[in-house]
Parts: C-alpha cells; structure tokens; sequence
C-alpha cells in the first residue's frame, strides 16, 4: 500500500521535474533574449543618430519596445486584475522589475518642502518614484533643487511648477511623469511624442471633454482627439500621452496592453532609450544648476 509520506515524495519529484522542464523550455524560448535584442536596437539607435535626432523617429522608439513588449504581454495578461489595476503596486513591480535589466529605476531620493507637503501625499509620490527611470528621477530633483516638491491631498491630480497633488498611487506616478516632461533640453521627446500624437488623431477633430463625458471636472478648454483607447490620453497637443500613457501601462489600464499594442510599445521605447545612462545624461543633469522654469502649462 502506498503510504502519505511515498506519495508525498511522488508529488515532490514530480514537481521537481516539472519546474526543470519548465525552465529548460524558458531558457529555450531564449525569454532573456530580450534584453540582447534591446541593446543591440538601443545601439543602432545611438551615436551620430542620437545627437542630430534627425534619424531618430517614433518608428524607431517602437522599434526599441518590441522585445520588452513581446517578453511582458502574457505575464501582465495573466497578473491583470481589477486590484492590480487600480490600487495595488503589483504590476508596476512586474514591469520595471524586468525593464531594470536594461535601465536602472528608482533608487534617488525626491526632496519635499516638508513645512508645505502632506506626508501621505509624500510617501505616495516616493512610492511611486520607484516605478520611472533613475535619470528621469535625477532630472526631477535637478529641476526643484531650488524650490524643492511639494506634495499635497486633492480630488483630482495635477502639476503645476513642483507642486504635485495626489490622491493614490497611480496617480502620483501620472504627475511625476509631468515633472519630468517640465525639463528644459526635452527637444527630442518633444519631436517623438508630437509625432506619434499626430500621427494617430491625424485627420480628427478636437471635441471638448466636458461635452463627452458629462464630468464636471474637466474646464471648458479641456479638448482632446479620437485615436486612443481612453480620451484622456489623446488630449490636445499630445500634453497627456506620456503621462496618462505610462500610468496606464503600468497598471494595465484599460487593457492597453492588448488594446494598443503601437502605443505601448512607443512608451516601452521612451522610458528605455530617455532612461538609459549615458555619460552626457549624466553630465547635463550634474551641470544644470539654474533651471528656467519652462512648460507650466501641465495638469492633469
């Protein structure tokens, strides 16, 4: 008679087994390939190239989040669920867990104006600081050196020249993009997000939020273009594409992942190659010490 301790051995070994196999078949399917094949796009994609731009396009920055994309779809899939979604810090691990292979996330601390910041609203935005690039992040501390964040509790997100006001996790996320986007020298990301945005709403007409949605929050000036799998991303003059675009690639808002595979792999593309370190990034961060003050005109 077999006993419980043999048949616990049985299920042991089988398991065993089927975990070697399983990652015998991973190594096979050459999944890390993917960071390979991401360095050897990022490498086309620099030198002369990157310092005129002018071969530099968002076919390209598409280019450079395919194999991310390809490697990630089928576990966000599977991990999406409305907790994820909306709340939790899962899927955001998930991704800049496996994007930190190519480009280092995280690890700088955000100075506050602690007299005027909310505390909560400062652990939030220091939580979510984790899920951007460490160079945007540096970028972001360089700009607010002088007048430093402030971090504040409202209904409704916004940026506005270092004020951040927050309510949840994603949303903080949302606006530090914003805080980012505030840089001076931005040129280039400037040229690939206006490209990618009219690109896809070419030919639309600008319709007021407001007027669609019947939500009082949005001004009357608030417009946005048909071409996006939620409106908000396809805001007037593409201010929202990186900011709502991001957020909802981490959480997998609105199923974007599936939904807008183009534009989830124009943003995989943006935060690898504006997130890569390079000895100029890094001497142009160091030597910013006096920021203008530019683009104020972000909210969200």
């Amino acid at each position: 008679m077999f006993s419980a301790l043999s048949f616990a051995a049985i299920v042991l070994i089988i398991g065993v087994a089927v975990d070697a196999a399983y990652s015998s078949s991973m190594g096979a399917r050459g999944d890390d390939g993917w960071v390979g094949e991401t360095r050897r796009v990022l490498a086309e994609m620099t030198g002369p190239r990157e310092r005129t731009g002018g071969e530099i396009g968002a076919d390209q920055i598409i280019s450079l989040g395919v194999p991310a994309y390809n490697h990630l779809l089928d576990r966000v899939s599977e991990e999406s669920s409305y907790a994820l979604t909306f709340f939790a810090d899962g899927m955001p691990l998930i991704i800049t867990g496996e994007l930190s292979k190519v480009v280092p996330f995280g690890g700088v601390t955000l100075e506050f104006d602690d007299f005027r910041s909310s505390g909560y609203a400062k652990g939030m935005i220091a939580k979510a600081s984790g899920f951007l690039p460490t160079r945007w992040l540096k970028w972001i501390v360089c700009l607010n050196r002088e007048r430093k964040l402030t971090a504040e509790i409202a209904s409704r997100g916004e940026y506005h020249r270092g004020r951040i006001r927050t309510n949840n996790l994603r949303i903080s996320l949302h606006e530090l993009v914003h805080a980012y986007e505030d840089k001076p020298f931005a040129s280039l990301e400037n040229k690939l997000r206006s490209e990618f945005y009219e690109r896809r709403t070419s030919g639309k007409k600008l319709r007021r939020l407001r007027g669609i949605t019947n939500l009082y929050f949005y001004g009357p000036k608030e417009k946005f273009k048909a071409g996006f799998v939620y409106r908000y991303i396809g805001k007037d003059r593409g201010v929202e594409l990186m900011s709502m675009g991001i957020e909802s690639l981490m959480w997998n808002r609105f199923d974007i992942w599936n939904r807008d595979p183009e534009l989830t792999k124009f943003l995989l593309g943006m935060l690898i190659f504006f997130g890569r370190n390079t000895n100029s990034a890094d001497s142009a961060v160091s030597s910013f010490k006096n920021p203008p003050y530019l683009r104020s005109d972000f909210s969200g």
